[in-house]
């Protein structure tokens, strides 16, 4: 005779969340296709400073209002994603 529902159900959840637990995370941090800390250029132990750092200078090099080159301006949007996903 199986256990009843209920028992096997807070049996398959309790399994989850703690595989969940056990799981480490990712090292690299993606946006979209690219490494968010290699776009920006900095290394994953770069410091909220050194990210904002280095976003800033990339989007003076490359925004639209900078430079007119189609290519740049997917670039700066780029790095304006992965600072957005790494300024926290």
């Amino acid at each position: 005779m199986s256990p009843p529902a209920s028992s096997r159900w807070r049996t398959a959840v309790s399994v989850i969340v703690l595989s969940f637990l056990f799981i480490s995370p990712a090292t690299a941090i993606y946006c979209d296709e690219d490494d968010c800390y290699d776009l920006l250029g900095v290394t994953q132990s770069a410091t909220v400073s050194e990210i904002k750092k280095a976003y800033y200078k990339l989007s003076l090099k490359h925004h639209p209002d900078k430079n007119p080159d189609p290519e740049s301006k997917k670039l700066f949007v780029k790095v304006a994603n992965a600072y957005e996903v790494l300024k926290q």
